[in-house]
């Protein structure tokens, strides 16, 4: 299910604490994205497997131990990350999950693998190759999520 093609008539909002949907909220520990107040553990579950992947991009040679701190600096919800270490060892196809992630979610997932892939400052090949096949499935501006992300750290980092 792709996004319609309609820009939002507002800059994407990223640290937003009350996340409307098209809105990105990075200021929501888990990174989710709710629909009509009720979160749907079955796409939440996807997106989480989706970050596996992420996260296997960005550390290649690194067991979960390694990696494991790191992530909590993003204060990822304690079940997210009990779910990525579930699926860290076999993940699910990143195609399959993609097929069966919700459009709605997609905008949250790219920037939330924007901000893991930007954690040690250089985006590899696979960790790039990642984020743009949730871009093009989902009809997404790779470059408008990184700006847009980049735009709202350096306004949290002044405030």
């Amino acid at each position: 299910m792709a996004l319609k093609e309609e820009q939002p008539s507002e800059p994407i909002k990223i640290l937003n604490s009350e996340t409307k949907p098209g809105e990105i909220s990075l200021s929501d520990p888990t990174g989710k994205m709710t629909v009509g107040g009720e979160e749907d553990i079955a796409q939440q579950s996807i997106f989480d497997g989706i970050l596996v992947h992420q996260i296997l991009a960005s550390y290649p040679d690194k067991s979960w131990l390694d990696i494991l701190p790191e992530l909590q600096l993003l204060n990822l919800a304690p079940v997210t990350l009990e779910a990525i270490a579930a699926n860290i060892q076999a993940p699910v196809a990143l195609d399959v999950l993609l097929e069966q992630l919700n459009g709605d979610r997609a905008m949250a997932l790219l920037a939330r693998c924007y901000i893991i892939a930007e954690l040690d400052c250089v985006i590899t090949e696979r960790e790039d190759s990642i984020m743009n096949a949730i871009a093009a499935k989902f009809n997404l501006d790779l470059t408008m999520v990184e700006a847009a992300v980049n735009a709202e750290l350096l306004k949290s980092d002044r405030d």
